[in-house]
C-alpha cells in the first residue's frame, strides 16, 4: 500500500483549520500583547511578478483583505506612532510595509481604505518614481529566465573573479528548480559586505543574456504622487534608507549618510516629520540604533518575530511578517499572529 507523506506545512494547514474553526486559538490567545504586521508586495493572484518574486515578498490581494478584515474584527488597528502605549484594554496591531511598492498604492490602498485602517509605508527614497528593480529581485528574474548552462557560467564568472564567489557552487546544482535558485542566491549575496556584493552583481549581470526590459517596464515603485495622496489620506511614511543598504554591512559613515538622506527628503517632500524607521533586510548594529537615536527616530522596525511587549528597545521592535506561503488561509494568519504560536 503506498504511503501518504504529510510535510509540516500541511500540518500546520491543518492544525490551523482546527484550531481556527473550533474556538481552540482561545486557548493560545494572550491579552495586551501588541503587534506589528509587515507586508512588501500585494497582488492579485495572476500577476506577473509572482513569477519571479520570493515567495516571502507578497500577499495576494484577496489573502490581504482577508487580514485587514480579520485585523478590525479581533485587534485595535492603531497607527504605528500610538503602538508603544496601546493594547491596555484590547489587543492593539500596526500595520507597516517595506520598500514603496506601487502595488501598494494599487491594492492594499483602496482595502485600507474601506477598513478605515491607518498604515505605515516605509520607502527607500532613491526608488521612489523609477524603475529600479532592488538587486535581489534582479538576481531572482534573471534566475527564473536564464538556462542551467548560463547559470553555469554565471558561477564560474564568480568563482573566477573573486574569492567569496565559491560559496555559490551549490547554485549549479539547483537550476532546474529555478525558485530554491533564486532563493540560494539572494541568501548567499546578502553574507558578503557591500564591496563584494557589488563585484559579484556586476559579474551577474554582463553575464546575463535574458531581456529585462519586461522588468522595467513593470515600473515598481510609487510615485511622489501617489505617496502625497496617501499621506493626506491617514498613511503615514517613515524611511527605509535611501538605497535599501543592508546596515551592517557597510561602514559608519555610510549609515548615518542613508538614514539621514532619506529622513531629509521624505520630510522635504511630505512636510512632516519623519520619525520612524524600518530597517532594511531586519539587520542592524548598534551603531545604527545609536544613529537613528541622534537623528530624533523614535520608532524603529526590524524583522525578528515576536511582540512589542518582547522587543528589545522602541529602536529595535518586533514585527509579524506576513507572506502567501505562510498566511495564505485566514486560520494560518490567524494563528500567526498569536505569540504562542509564533512557530507558524
Amino acid at each position: 500500500m503506498r504511503k501518504s507523506v504529510i510535510n509540516f506545512l500541511q500540518l500546520k494547514h491543518i492544525f490551523s483549520w482546527v484550531a481556527y474553526n473550533f474556538g481552540l486559538l482561545r486557548m493560545f490567545s494572550s491579552k495586551n500583547n501588541s503587534i506589528i504586521v509587515a507586508y512588501h508586495h500585494v497582488l492579485p493572484e495572476n500577476d506577473k511578478r509572482i513569477q519571479f518574486l520570493q515567495p516571502g515578498m507578497y500577499v495576494s490581494e484577496k489573502s490581504f483583505e482577508s487580514h485587514m478584515k480579520y485585523l478590525v474584527a479581533h485587534y485595535d488597528v492603531v497607527p504605528l506612532n500610538d503602538i508603544i502605549h496601546a493594547g491596555k484594554t484590547r489587543k492593539a496591531c500596526s500595520v507597516t510595509f517595506d520598500d514603496g511598492w506601487s502595488d501598494n498604492y494599487e491594492y492594499a490602498y483602496p482595502i485600507l481604505k474601506k477598513y478605515k485602517i491607518p498604515a505605515t509605508f516605509f520607502l527607500a527614497t532613491n526608488f521612489i518614481g523609477t524603475n529600479k528593480w532592488p538587486w535581489p529581485d534582479r538576481m531572482s528574474y534573471y534566475i527564473h529566465n536564464s538556462a542551467s548552462e548560463e547559470i553555469d557560467s554565471i558561477v564560474s564568472q564568480l568563482q573566477d573573479n573573486f574569492e567569496a564567489g565559491k560559496c555559490l557552487s551549490k547554485l549549479q546544482a539547483l537550476p532546474r528548480n529555478k525558485s530554491l535558485a533564486a532563493e540560494y542566491l539572494i541568501d548567499t549575496l546578502k553574507q558578503l559586505n557591500n564591496d563584494d556584493l557589488k563585484s559579484a552583481i556586476d559579474i551577474i549581470e554582463k553575464n546575463v543574456s535574458c531581456n529585462h526590459s519586461e522588468l522595467s517596464a513593470l515600473l515598481p515603485f510609487l510615485t511622489w504622487e501617489q505617496i502625497n495622496e496617501m499621506s493626506n489620506n491617514n498613511m503615514s511614511f517613515g524611511a527605509h534608507t535611501h538605497n535599501h543598504i543592508i546596515l551592517d554591512r557597510v561602514k559608519q559613515d555610510q549609515i548615518k549618510d542613508e538614514i539621514a538622506t532619506s529622513q531629509a527628503i521624505l520630510a522635504d517632500k511630505l512636510k512632516k516629520k519623519i520619525d520612524t524607521f524600518s530597517y532594511p533586510n531586519g539587520w542592524y548594529n548598534q551603531h545604527a540604533v545609536d544613529t537613528l537615536g541622534a537623528l530624533g527616530f523614535t520608532i524603529a522596525v526590524t524583522t525578528r518575530k515576536g511582540t512589542v511587549k518582547e522587543s528589545e528597545s522602541n529602536l529595535a521592535l518586533r514585527r509579524i511578517l506576513i507572506h502567501d506561503d505562510i498566511a495564505d488561509t485566514l486560520p494560518m494568519f490567524a494563528c500567526r499572529l498569536e505569540k504562542r504560536l509564533f512557530l507558524f
